[in-house]
């Protein structure tokens, strides 16, 4: 949709805002392969803060060792890359949820687990850490 816009108001650059419901990894990936600047809150899709458990939000990532630390403290580390709606996502996770006294704050699960997409470095580019949208 953005590179109609583009073509339709011939513009060599074109910086779009949408929100969060059109968010789709797919359309991300067009905008930045045409040279198009996306600005798109991030959705929060999980339902574990009205239940009261943590979500990814609480997971600070660390870019130089390519990990993630839980609210307690434990490292989750690169274990897999799957396929997802034709995007690569990155699994992290740590074995250490069994025992933790936080998880029931954290998983219903036996583990929890983090995705990330290949993309995100341009999550990082267009919102701080609390998920708002940096001013331009």
């Amino acid at each position: 949709m953005a590179g109609a816009a583009k073509t339709a108001l011939r513009r060599d650059d074109l910086h779009i805002l949408a929100d969060k419901g059109y968010l789709s990894g797919g359309e991300i990936l067009a905008c930045h392969e045409q040279g198009i600047a996306a600005t798109v809150p991030r959705p929060d899709t999980s339902g574990s803060r009205v239940h009261g458990r943590y979500v990814k939000a609480d997971f600070a990532y660390g870019p130089d060792k390519d990990i993630y630390r839980c609210p307690a403290g434990e490292v989750l580390s690169y274990r897999s890359t799957v396929e997802q709606q034709g995007l690569q996502m990155r699994r992290y996770w740590t074995t250490a949820c069994p025992g933790c006294p936080l998880r029931n704050r954290c998983t219903t699960n036996t583990l929890r687990r983090i995705g990330r997409w290949n993309m995100s470095i341009w999550w990082r580019r267009l919102t701080p850490a609390d998920g708002m949208p940096r001013p331009r």
